[in-house]
């Protein structure tokens, strides 16, 4: 396996939730797991009372960073779902409050490198993005979560550009796609298509992905990235981020 979930089972449990999980990522590092993954979006916060900050979790976090296992972290979800999903304030926190989730765990651990897919999740603010890849230098984000992402970029494309060449050095290509038996062909190749149109293209065409948030068709604009960007984000900063020997 190339990532590795933690066990929830013993939450209630603390010692053995610590036992439990740091023989997890130590059996992991020697089987040669590259990251562990936390999918702590509202939903599992809500549903687990967990978060990413909270204090069981951190003989896990000095294991990880004891066996040079970086985290993979899900948080937060589209803005529009605060709407649509998230809008009963007695189960889910506003979204500007559940990055404290994030932000405690990156300044108590800077030794741990921390990944956030889905540009961090957050997309539709590169402003608070790039806040907080320059107060945390162990923090990273990927591209993955096609449809959100290439929305919320072609909407700001310049900023977005000019986001993805100054932080060349921190981001990493990503799809969130898996092979599901629903999933075709076509499905797959029109979320990589987006994605190569975005990065490596100018120009204005209309998205072929369906996107019910969006409310109407997507208009695709494509970042044409320098080859040196491409190549970061591409190859290069995964191959350093997972330490991988290629």
């Amino acid at each position: 396996a190339y990532n590795v979930w933690l066990d929830y089972s013993a939450r209630k449990d603390p010692p053995r939730f610590a036992e439990t999980n740091v023989k997890l990522v130590r059996d992991a590092a020697r089987a040669g797991v590259r990251c562990v993954k936390f999918w702590y979006k509202p939903q599992f916060n809500a549903e687990f009372g967990f978060y990413f900050d909270d204090w069981r979790l951190d003989p896990v976090f000095e294991a990880m960073i004891e066996h040079r296992l970086p985290a993979l972290v899900h948080i937060a979800d589209p803005d529009i779902w605060w709407k649509s999903h998230y809008h009963d304030p007695q189960r889910y926190e506003a979204k500007v409050f559940t990055y404290r989730q994030l932000t405690n765990t990156l300044g108590r651990y800077p030794g741990m490198k921390v990944l956030a897919p889905h540009m961090g999740g957050n997309p539709e603010h590169l402003d608070h993005l790039s806040e907080l890849l320059q107060t945390y230098p162990n923090f990273h984000l990927d591209t993955s979560g096609t449809k959100w992402v290439a929305r919320e970029l072609s909407a700001q494309p310049q900023k977005a550009r000019d986001f993805f060449i100054r932080w060349a050095d921190r981001m990493m290509f990503g799809s969130d796609l898996v092979a599901f038996n629903h999933a075709d062909l076509s499905h797959h190749c029109s979320r990589y298509w987006v994605h190569q149109f975005m990065y490596e293209q100018d120009g204005v065409v209309r998205s072929p992905i369906e996107d019910a948030d969006a409310g109407g068709p997507v208009y695709l604009s494509g970042l044409d990235l320098p080859e040196g960007v491409l190549r970061r984000l591409y190859w290069d900063n995964a191959v350093e981020f997972f330490r991988l020997d290629v």
